[in-house]
């Protein structure tokens, strides 16, 4: 019995470090997604200072959790939200509101996608 304790101790802590990373992600994507809507309601009614805080805001919580996104995440969806939102930036800037709303349509889509890839569900702690 004493032989069991080791393995037994190691997968409890990385079945609590997995739940601690998917509630995380699910936490990252939540605020992220939120931005996003926020950008996307101040470019339909032309808010353009508004929408490009939002998207500031965005991209520095995105580049602070990106040195983890690339170890957990597959390294195509980090750098298409990453241009993404290097697109949805340059047309905020140039207040193209319609392809603004396009770039944001699917960089909502992507973190979506990240959210339910790298979330808090059974099959992704398993």
């Amino acid at each position: 019995m004493r032989a069991a304790r080791i393995p037994v101790f190691t997968l409890l802590v990385l079945a609590i470090l997995a739940l601690a990373h998917c509630a995380a992600m699910e936490r990252r994507c939540g605020l992220w997604l939120d931005a996003v809507a926020l950008a996307d309601r101040a470019a339909a009614e032309e808010r353009w200072e508004e929408a490009a805080e939002a998207l500031d805001g965005l991209e520095r919580d995105w580049d602070r959790c990106r040195p983890l996104l690339r170890l957990v995440v597959r390294h195509h969806e980090p750098d298409q939200a990453r241009a993404l939102l290097g697109r949805a930036r340059l047309r905020c800037l140039l207040r193209q509101g319609p392809e603004l709303r396009d770039a944001l349509a699917e960089l909502t889509v992507l973190l979506r996608q990240i959210r339910a890839d790298e979330g808090l569900s059974l099959e992704n702690i398993l």
